[in-house]
């Protein structure tokens, strides 16, 4: 399997998750904008990639992974969401590749 990635298009949906971060939780529940951020993130790998869309979906899994890892315990919302988003993203072996 390749091994490159297209870090700008992952980073630009990344930097989504950054600024969902640093708004205040009293506006509830986040799911709605964490599901529409990862669907529109799967659609441009499969659309925009240059490489291999399931290595940028690994990728992208990956960093949302070590971003929940990485919350402080006082930010369980955020960390929830982050979670939320890894959960959305198919496994490797689930894309059919």
């Amino acid at each position: 399997m390749p091994t490159h990635l297209d870090d700008g298009l992952i980073s630009q949906h990344l930097w989504k998750f950054y600024v969902l971060a640093l708004r205040p939780l009293e506006r509830g529940d986040l799911n709605a904008e964490v599901k529409t951020i990862v669907a529109e993130a799967l659609e441009q790998f499969d659309i925009l990639s240059t490489r291999d869309p399931t290595v940028n979906r690994v990728a992208f899994k990956g960093k949302l992974k070590y971003m929940a890892e990485i919350s402080r315990s006082t930010q369980t919302g955020q960390k929830d969401a982050l979670e939320y988003a890894v959960s959305l993203v198919p496994d490797e072996s689930r894309l059919g590749r």
